[in-house]
């Protein structure tokens, strides 16, 4: 191993800094790595020097933002860090020149322009700039030994060959039984939903009328509701777009902003969730379908456009989901 801890790889050492400034302290930032490093090793695409850098940063950030935090910064980057996501992450990426305005925003699946205004925003509240730059230039990083072992060996061999990817081998079996699911699949029935997602959901559920700012707006007008509080990307399907926004609200998971909509449909009240897509780590959602799973006295269903998760929730079973999907013309959702 050589003497820098990093082999020589800069954007290893920018992003282990990046997870030092999220989580505030370098002993879960070497764990957030190490597991990283793991993840990225084992990855269909990491053996390719292209997307070995972006798998890293992107794996980094989703598992800082759940690791447990500390405060071993100096004041101004222990100051920036009590801001919220995801701001806080823009700036950080840029400082570090890990990544442009449009990419930051690629990697959140945020639109680019709400991606500027969040960072302009925090970046205005931001006292001294250069006493930012000046404490990010003063940074010594000091990864784990295992975490600069096991970044000195992705760097110099990357990830496994595909031909002998666990991965890969998940996906020629999944190819031998897609021709006994196909029929299955065509019901309309779902495929598998999101683990993260469903977190996001359950804690949407367990929120009171009182978390609610009241409305009364037709659904189709909800995104201009949210862009107003600073919230772009929202988009209503034209089937649910007629139907009445009673309440409202904006809640924080894991360090990304989710959108709560409630809807009255006839006699039934339920609940439309979004929130992007990337930084949970979701994708392969259906676009011009959805996956639907019940859990205890609740059916939900999710779709993915344009990076974001549009999920509607509601008390009822995955037939119920069906026919509330059906009535409203799935072509249209």
């Amino acid at each position: 191993m050589t003497n820098d801890p990093f082999g020589g790889w800069k954007e290893a050492r920018q992003t282990y800094l990046l997870a030092c400034l999220l989580t505030g302290n370098e002993e879960s930032a070497s764990k957030v790595l190490l597991e990283s490093v793991g993840e990225v090793s084992s990855h269909p695409e990491g053996s390719e020097p292209a997307k070995k850098s972006r798998l890293l940063l992107a794996a980094v950030r989703r598992r800082a933002l759940r690791a447990p935090s500390g405060n071993e910064l100096p004041p101004v980057l222990a100051e920036l860090r009590q801001h919220a996501e995801p701001g806080r992450s823009l700036v950080l990426l840029d400082e570090l020149g890990l990544l442009s305005g449009d990419e930051a925003a690629a990697l959140l699946g945020m639109n680019p322009v709400a991606a500027q205004t969040a960072a302009a925003a925090l970046r205005e509240a931001i006292p001294d700039p250069s006493a930012l730059r000046q404490e990010l230039d003063a940074l010594a990083p000091s990864p784990s030994p295992e975490c600069s072992t096991a970044l000195e060996k992705l760097a110099r061999e990357g990830g496994v060959s595909k031909a002998k990817n666990p991965a890969m081998w998940a996906v020629i079996v999944a190819l031998v039984l897609l021709a006994g699911l196909v029929a299955w699949q065509l019901t309309g029935r779902a495929g598998v939903f999101p683990d993260e997602a469903l977190k996001i959901l359950e804690t949407a559920r367990k929120s009171g009328p009182e978390s609610f700012s009241p409305v009364e707006i037709k659904a189709g007008a909800l995104p201009d509701w949210f862009a107003m509080q600073g919230i772009d990307g929202l988009s209503i399907p034209p089937a649910l777009s007629g139907l009445d926004a009673v309440g409202v609200r904006v809640f924080q998971h894991e360090g990304e902003t989710i959108a709560q909509m409630a809807i009255l449909d006839q006699e039934r009240r339920l609940y439309l969730i979004a929130f992007p897509a990337a930084p949970f780590g979701i994708h392969g959602l259906p676009a011009n379908g959805w996956q639907t799973a019940t859990t205890g006295r609740f059916v939900s269903a999710i779709t993915e456009r344009d990076g974001m998760c549009l999920a509607i929730t509601f008390r009822g079973n995955e037939k119920d989901m069906k026919t509330f999907l059906d009535s409203l013309g799935r072509k249209n959702l």
